[in-house]
This record gives structure tokens, sequence and C-alpha cells, in this order.
């Protein structure tokens, strides 16, 4: 498994033939959905532009004259984006479960994972200045790296103890620094935009670079819902134009939120405060004498929760969520222990969720 600078990881247990089965039958109904999206899309945008009209059924000409074409097209359109993307994700799952390799190699300035599904393959390259730590994420034992843009996944396969020993030999190749040092210190999310002036922090979880994307993506919605809502007023079908009309408001609504909107925390020595901008109106609660806790649940699925929250005498509200790894709320709790002066108490979270 692990010779010289190289280590190679292949998939185990019997587990996975059993989920190469379920996703074999799955990516059969893909291929059926998918053919038959497109099909419909093609027919009426063939009705809309008179191409072979003589050749389509009657329904693509029945919804254009109607006015309905633009709404379906904008469902279809959706649809088949995120229906793509499943089947992609369940097709390169399918050939790593079956056929897959992960091979870490060492490098002068770090290392490189070669990520293999059947006869495709990616390189992940990860710089040793950019890596804070090596750990076994506590649900899965998944070997993940915490580097400053995240926590990014190294690999999946092997069995847990074969990972381990990567981890290991990893640790001490790469010379990591004291895992208590790391987990005492604690550090915001790579994903988080933080900026510091002097004494004050401000914490915003989108960065701004995000935000435009996304708010440009929702603008470029709200503007296709509204021409097929006005395509159905147009064609006096009032039943269909009060649904269309009530979506796009709601996609406006988010997008307005998206645009003008911000919520962020901002840190002091003895306090913190989370503050909401929407527009012109402003929201602040801030938080003084207050603790700190990270809790944790599991649900019916067995999927870990945890929480960070804080909390004074006059309640608590959250600060971060995640989902079956602690390691960035932990780290996140710790760090702004560490800036506010406020208790921290981690309750029933497990030590190797924080540090491996």
């Amino acid at each position: 498994m692990i010779a010289g600078a190289t280590a190679s990881l292949r998939p185990a247990g019997i587990g996975r033939y059993f989920t190469a089965a379920f996703l074999s039958v799955w990516l059969v109904g893909w291929v059926v959905g998918e053919a038959v999206a497109l099909i419909a899309l093609a027919a009426i945008l063939g009705s809309m532009s008179g191409l072979f009209s003589g050749q389509l059924p009657a329904w693509p000409a029945d919804l254009v004259n109607g006015g309905g074409a633009g709404f379906v097209i904008i469902f279809l359109l959706i649809w088949l984006t995120f229906w793509t993307v499943g089947g992609i994700g369940a097709a390169t799952h399918l050939l790593r479960s079956l056929f897959g390799e992960d091979l870490i190699v060492l490098s002068g300035s770090g290392l490189e994972v070669v990520r293999r599904a059947g006869p495709f393959r990616r390189r992940y390259p990860f710089e040793r200045s950019a890596i804070r730590r090596l750990r076994s994420r506590p649900r899965d034992k998944a070997l993940v790296v915490d580097t400053d843009r995240g926590t990014q996944v190294l690999t999946v396969l092997g069995s847990p103890q074969e990972r381990e020993a990567v981890r290991d030999w990893l640790r001490q190749y790469l010379q990591l620094p004291d895992e208590d040092a790391v987990a005492a210190t604690g550090a915001a999310p790579a994903t988080w935009e933080v900026t510091i002036e002097g004494d004050t922090t401000y914490l915003r979880k989108v960065q701004p670079r995000v935000r435009a994307v996304r708010s440009l993506i929702s603008w470029l919605m709200t503007g296709a819902m509204a021409m097929g809502w006005r395509g159905s007023v147009d064609a006096d079908s009032a039943a269909g134009s009060i649904p269309a009309l009530m979506l796009t408001l709601l996609v406006a609504v988010g997008a307005a939120t998206s645009t003008w909107g911000r919520r962020e925390w901002i840190v002091r020595p003895g306090e913190l405060t989370f503050r909401w901008h929407l527009a012109m109106w402003t929201s602040e609660r801030t938080f003084k004498s207050a603790r700190l806790e990270v809790t944790h649940h599991t649900d019916s699925d067995d999927d870990s929760h945890y929480k960070l929250v804080v909390v004074d005498n006059q309640g608590r509200r959250a600060v971060h969520n995640q989902m079956n790894d602690s390691g960035e709320i932990v780290d996140l709790a710790h760090w702004l222990a560490g800036r506010t002066g406020f208790p921290l108490t981690l309750a029933g979270v497990e030590r190797s969720g924080a540090s491996g």
C-alpha cells in the first residue's frame, strides 16, 4: 500500500457491490429521464421555431399557443441541469466503487492526490504551506486535510486501518505542528469572509465573489421567469399566469435579499454581535458576559449534527452549523473564544472530530 514516496488505496468492503448494484439500476432510470426531458425540450423549441412542425405531435403547439411554453422551458432547463449533474456524479461514484484508486504522491512542495474512476483521472495538488492538519473524519473515517481553503477529502478508499496508516505516514513526512496546539488556536472557516480592523473582526459566511455570482444567477432566473409569466398573460391564460407570477415574485425576493442583504458577526473582546442588513434596515443583537457551546446530536438517519451557539442570560443564537464533521465548527469555536474571552463548552463532541 505504501511504497517509498507513494501510497495507493483501492475500494474495500463488500458493501461497495450493493452500492454499485443500486447505482446501476438508478442510472438506467436516469438515462430514461434525461432522454424524455431532452425530447420534450426539443419538441417545444421545434414548435416555437416552426421546424419539423409536420412531424411533431400536437401538444407542443398547444403549449406554445396557450402561453405556457416559456414556463415549461425554464423548468426543463433547471431540471435538466440538476439531473445531468446528478447522473454524472452517480456514474463517477459507480466507477470509483468498482474500479477506483487514490494514489497519494509526496513531492518537494507537499503532496498530490491522483483520483482514478475507471479510465478517468484527476490530479489534486496540496502545498505544504497551506496544510494545517490531517485527520480522520469521525463518522466515516475518511482521511481529510484542513487547509487555508477549507477542509478537503484526501481519500475514502481503503479500509479505516489503511487510511490511518497513510495519515500517520503523511504527518511524519510533512512534519505538521502539534495537534493540541492546532486545535487550541482554532481558525475561522476558510470559505468565510474575514475582515480585521484593530480589535474588531467582521465575519461573513458568504464572500463577495460568491455573493455576486449567486445574485447574478438569481436575477437571471427572475428575468427568465418574468418572461414566462408575461407570455402566459399575453395568451390570456389566467390560470397559468397566477402560479407563474407567484413563483417569479418568490425568486425576485430571493435575488433582492442576496444582493442587498448582509448577515455578519462582529467580534470584539468581551462581546459578540450579530448584525443583519437589508437595504436601509438593520437589526443587531449583542452578546456580553456570554459563553460558547458546541452541541451534537444524531438524527434518525444516523447523521451527526454539530451546532455552535452563543448564550447569555437573554437567550441564545446559532453561529454555525455543520453536518457529520465537527472539525471546522470546533476550530471556529476555539477561534471565537480566543478573541472574545468567552468560556467554551464542547458538549458531547468527540475529540477525534477536531484533531483526528
